[in-house]
């Protein structure tokens, strides 16, 4: 007689192969259905395009505009109103394209800043090094939206080779420790080996931008600035705060609207009470 065991064992182990092959099904199901779900929360939360997006559908808005312009024939008040437009967005244009260089161009400066003090703090404390750097600062633009990203991770500092890089607000524009004009100072803060920069805005449009440098670092906060100019009576009173460090040394500045900032020949370097 046959055993009847061995008989049933093929119909069990495939009876169990279905089993797991439905099972597997269920799991890949749930699985293609969660991802369905983490799609559509992702879509739903990110259901706004970012503003750069609209340049190429601005531009192609702007190309069937002018297409239709010119196979259309227009009476002489819609002519002259086109040419008024174009004029008048040639020269936003125009405007706000040399407010970013100027300050695409500042920007780049103060980047390479930023490299050298990355490299200072390796040279001092090898790849052990956690330097801080200042942000960027941009000192006129016409709109916010024309800042470049400025995205910032401490796990930048695997590309220079130290341990990690620090963010630190700066408050001024700090490039102008290499395009500024050096100006004589009169020291009464204490502080040593004080040097002061100075950058005038253009015609009042732009922002002036002073700078105070110390050698080595500085335990002081704020410092106060006072300077004349060719009509005061009085000194103008800035005070300073928020320093930054950049290669071992200590600089406060200031960045805002000073009118005549050209006329600036010297300062008095006082500290707060």
């Amino acid at each position: 007689m046959k055993n009847r065991r061995k008989a049933v064992q093929p119909f069990e182990i495939k009876k169990r192969k279905i089993d797991i092959f439905r099972n597997y099904e269920a799991n890949g199901f749930e699985k293609n259905q969660r991802k369905f779900e983490n799609f559509s929360t992702l879509i739903s939360k990110k259901s706004t395009m970012p503003s750069r997006s609209y340049t190429g559908m601005f531009f192609f808005l702007l190309l069937s505009l002018s297409f239709v312009a010119e196979f259309r024939s227009f009476n002489q008040f819609w002519e002259s109103f086109q040419k008024l437009i174009t004029v008048i967005l040639t020269l936003f244009m125009l405007v706000s394209f040399t407010f970013m260089l100027v300050n695409y161009k500042s920007t780049k400066i103060q980047e390479q800043l930023r490299n050298a003090h990355i490299n200072y703090e390796k040279l001092l404390y090898g790849n052990n090094a956690s330097p801080t750097i200042p942000g960027y600062y941009f000192t006129d633009l016409l709109r916010n939206k024309e800042k470049f990203d400025m995205f910032h991770s401490p796990s930048q500092g695997s590309y220079f080779g130290v341990k990690k890089v620090n963010l630190q607000n700066a408050n001024f524009d700090y490039s102008v420790i290499v395009t500024g004009k050096q100006i004589k100072v009169v020291n009464h803060s204490g502080l040593e080996n004080i040097k002061i920069y100075t950058k005038p805005g253009f015609a009042s449009l732009r922002k002036s931008t002073i700078v105070l440098e110390c050698k080595g670092r500085s335990e002081l906060k704020n410092v106060i600035l006072k300077f004349y100019r060719d009509r005061d009576k009085e000194p103008v009173s800035v005070l300073l705060s928020q320093p930054i460090e950049l290669m071992g040394n200590t600089y406060f500045g200031i960045t805002q609207h000073i009118d005549h900032a050209d006329q600036i020949q010297s300062v008095i370097v006082e500290k707060p009470a």
